[in-house]
This record gives structure tokens, sequence and C-alpha cells, in this order.
């Protein structure tokens, strides 16, 4: 397996609308609180993260049912969180970015119902 290359991830989920990228601290990477993880980058909308994306994959922010269903598919690994799934580069480094996208959109709802606004 091949080290995901995350400026190219990173940049093609900020090319979405209202897409903010961020450093990662520990409590977004389950290191110790306040540890700044440079390799990792969290990806948010709507003030809302949908992923961490670092060089050994990138975990996605999905309703569980949607994150059993990757993962009884084989498209994504189970994480201890019920919200939570690891996607893994393949040989080439690269990702499904329609995962990536999925939990974008999912994102993108949960604010807007929050907000009582539309998606935009």
């Amino acid at each position: 397996m091949a080290d995901l290359d995350v400026a190219a991830i990173v940049a093609a989920a900020r090319s979405w609308p209202d897409v903010r990228a961020g450093a990662a601290t520990g409590a977004a990477t389950g290191a110790a609180p306040g540890t700044r993880c440079p390799d990792t980058v969290v990806l948010s909308t709507g003030g809302r993260t949908f992923a961490l994306v670092s060089p050994s994959g990138v975990e996605l922010t999905l309703p569980p049912r949607v994150r059993d269903m990757l993962v009884e598919t084989g498209r994504a690994a189970a994480l201890p969180s019920p919200a939570h799934a690891l996607v893994t580069p393949d040989d080439g480094g690269q990702i499904d970015l329609d995962l990536l996208l999925l939990a974008y959109e999912r994102a993108r709802v949960t604010a807007a119902v929050r907000s009582g606004e539309p998606p935009r």
C-alpha cells in the first residue's frame, strides 16, 4: 500500500463549495490533547468535520447505516466509533473520491437541516 497524496485529496475537496481545510490536533486524531498532527488535515463544511486526511488513509464521518454498508461491501474499514470509517489508499496511493464526496454531502445535509436552510 502506497502513501496517500494528502495535498491532492485536500485540493480535490477544496474545489467543492464551502469546504474548509485545517491542521489537525490531538483531539481530532486521538493523539494527546493539544498535539499538532502536521501530516493530517481536517476537512469540514458548515462547521461539521467530514474527514481526516493523512498519508495512511481518510477517516470519514458518516451516519452509522452508511458506514456499515461501506464496511460490509469492503469499501472501508470499521473504526471503533459507529460513525467513522477508514478508507485506505490502493497500491497506487489513490482512494475512491466518491466516498469522500459522500461524507461531504452528508455533512452538508446535516448542517442544512440543523440550520433550517436548504443545502446550496
